[in-house]
């Protein structure tokens, strides 16, 4: 009989996400002779974790906090908060010799191997790739050639508070001091964008909508219309399709895919422009066709028309809009293409399953992502050309949960979003193309060419050439992050 779930004991970021408007995640390599002394640390990093029930109480005096300034006609202050997570790499696993086999074989593997491979010419076009089509020499080298053990994601609302975090994870490890128990890999910063932009990423679309509701998981934050099985994003619980076969401390934990995501933003919106002049469409209108969504958040399939640019904007802040839609079959791609990047990644009522709550939701994530690098500069806007300069790259930190990458982030990617041949069964469009935004080619090919159709509503079988890709992975790793229980007694005696 698996324990009733305890909110206490869940890492906080998985089910509700560390509050945030920056955030720090510092990869480490366990120094070797000194495992002992890390899992002693860990030990103690443990009463410092942030948990679901944490996250949500930050998130109460957020609400609350800006509730009272409505009332008294003001600007909400910033409270002071911070939160401190963990997770590991299967590398990390077996250097504190948890040999355990998890169940997970991406995991297992690692993102690296998962990315690319040379058998990669025998994948069929209208099928799944193999792998996620990366491009490994555009990885950081840190990424793509050391060996990361784990990942400390440190969430603040300021980046003095972020530091402060930082420092005080550090000392439990002694990083920096004779005795270290962990060196630094990596380490990559995030911050929210300024003012009216918050909450949009740097192509300027509004992000995290339509995260799944966990069944018997109250959040402050409102979620999308989906409710999954708790096992669909924690390990051991109901839902989970290898409940029976996990170790027996990976309960109540869920792994964690991390990627570094370029993004070419200038090239984006020139592409937009040209486009728009050649389509007959308005740069706006194309963009929501590509992304699904409008820049406010409102989903094209209920906003088609470029006269529905106003009435999407107001509609934007209003939950029954933004999350409730299913994708009417009779209305085809009519208003939102198949290869949309939202409707690729969460197809909805697109897959013909028996049971289509249940075929549909083993392949939901939660997602957790915050943007890094500066605004696009002026010079970049002129020349729609983005700088060289490393201090000026932007793009996405995206970070997501689930039980299972072969079911979740890895299928996706692999399954949907680099696969021309779904959704499947759609007579009117059996080649919909690639997801416009992360669909990726092999890049070895002469030509590596990518496209879609559906963007004009008076011709569905009209291609666009998606000639450039605006989206470059930059790294990542594979992670699995323990419940806190999990930390204090199988984590903190592994060696």
């Amino acid at each position: 009989m698996v324990a009733p779930l305890n909110l206490d004991n869940i890492q906080g970021d998985i089910l509700s996400g560390l509050p945030k408007k920056g955030e720090i995640f510092f990869f480490f390599q366990i120094n070797k002779g000194l495992v002992k002394d890390f899992c002693t640390g860990i030990g103690e990093l443990a009463h410092h974790i942030t948990s679901v029930t944490q996250c949500e109480n930050d998130r109460q005096k957020i609400v609350k906090e800006k509730e009272l300034a409505a009332l008294q006609d003001r600007a909400p202050k910033l409270l002071e908060l911070s939160g401190i997570n963990i997770a590991f790499s299967h590398k990390g696993l077996r250097a504190m010799g948890i040999k355990d086999k998890t169940g997970d074989a991406t995991f297992e593997k690692g993102m690296v191997a998962d990315a690319d491979g040379e058998d990669r010419d025998k994948d069929i076009e209208g099928q799944p790739s193999s792998y996620l089509n990366d491009d490994l020499s555009q990885w950081e080298p840190k990424f793509r050639d050391e060996s990361i053990h784990g990942v400390i994601l440190i969430a603040g609302s300021s980046h003095p508070k972020l530091k402060e975090a930082l420092q005080k994870v550090k000392k439990i490890f002694k990083v920096g001091e004779e005795g270290a128990s962990i060196t630094e890999v990596i380490q990559v910063e995030g911050h929210v964008r300024p003012g009216d932009i918050a909450g949009h990423e740097h192509f300027g679309f509004a992000d995290g909508i339509a995260q799944p509701a966990v069944d018997g998981v109250p959040t402050v934050v409102h979620r999308g219309a989906d409710t999954v099985h708790q096992g669909v994003i924690l390990v051991g619980r109901g839902g989970d399709i290898l409940e029976h076969q996990r170790p027996s401390w990976a309960l109540d934990g869920s792994f964690l895919a991390f990627r570094k995501l370029k993004q070419n933003v200038p090239e984006f919106q020139k592409f937009l422009d040209d486009q728009a002049v050649k389509t007959g469409l308005t740069s706006e209108l194309l963009g929501a066709k590509l992304v699904g969504r409008w820049k406010s958040g409102a989903p094209v399939e209920n906003f088609p028309r470029a006269e529905d640019f106003d009435a999407a904007k107001a509609a934007a802040t209003d939950s029954s809009v933004n999350d409730y839609f299913r994708y009417d079959q009779t209305v085809k791609q009519n208003h939102c293409p198949y290869a949309a990047h939202t409707r690729k990644t969460n197809p909805r009522d697109d897959i013909a399953f028996k049971d289509k709550k249940e075929g549909h939701q083993i392949h939901r994530i939660i997602r957790r992502g915050i943007q890094y690098g500066p605004e696009v500069t002026d010079e970049e806007e002129a020349t729609s050309t983005s700088s060289t300069d490393p201090k000026l790259e932007r793009g996405l930190l995206f970070a997501c949960y689930q039980s299972n990458l072969l079911n979740g982030f890895s299928f996706i990617q692999r399954f949907w979003a680099n696969n021309t041949g779904f959704p499947f069964n759609k007579p009117d469009s059996p080649n919909s193309g690639f997801d416009p935004i992360i669909g990726a080619a092999h890049f070895n090919k002469p030509e590596p060419s990518r496209d879609m159709n559906g963007f004009d509503a008076n011709d569905e079988t009209k291609r666009l050439s998606l000639a450039d890709d605006w989206v470059i992975s930059r790294g990542g790793e594979y992670f699995f992050s323990p419940s806190i229980s999990a930390l204090q007694e199988t984590f903190a005696q592994a060696a």
